[in-house]
């Protein structure tokens, strides 16, 4: 099984009608407890005002309830035709990369959160089983991810 974490206050702005990201953490935990593999997607990660602390908050509470086999990583995106049907476009301000498909957060601040993520579950929690996901080859080999070998939770 694969849960969808966000940060608490993204999740509280721009997810209102799902369920809360500690709900989605706890239905991950009991699976897991019950001998079923659990893997977590922390995405879209979006670049806010105090990222990084909301951020490192939702794998501590993650860590302090179970150990997943696989956290997937990925950062904001928007599809054109999503940005223009979206009735709350108030998460566009954080896209500022155009791409052929329609615009994400910039290189440098991608490659910093993936940097940062990846450093803080691999120093604090000894947690190397991270994945990039719907991003380029060469935020990969900027981060230092094998992307031929470590596949997200897609796969």
């Amino acid at each position: 099984m694969s849960f969808s974490i966000n940060a608490y206050a993204v999740a509280e702005r721009w997810e209102r009608l799902a369920p809360h990201p500690k709900e989605r953490t706890d239905a991950a935990m009991r699976l897991f407890r019950a001998g079923y593999p659990a893997r977590l997607r922390i995405d879209p990660i979006v670049a806010m005002d105090g990222w990084e602390n909301s951020y490192k908050g939702v794998i501590d509470d993650i860590f302090s309830r179970f150990r997943p086999e696989k956290i997937t990583l990925g950062t904001l995106r928007g599809l054109r035709r999503v940005i223009v049907n979206a009735r709350d476009r108030s998460w566009v301000q954080y896209l500022d990369e155009k791409t052929n498909w329609g615009k994400r957060i910039s290189l440098p601040i991608r490659v910093e959160i993936y940097r940062t993520l990846i450093g803080y579950l691999k120093k604090k929690y000894d947690f190397h089983q991270v994945a990039i996901c719907k991003d380029t080859v060469d935020v990969h080999e900027m981060v230092g991810s094998d992307w031929r070998n470590l596949r997200c939770n897609c796969v």
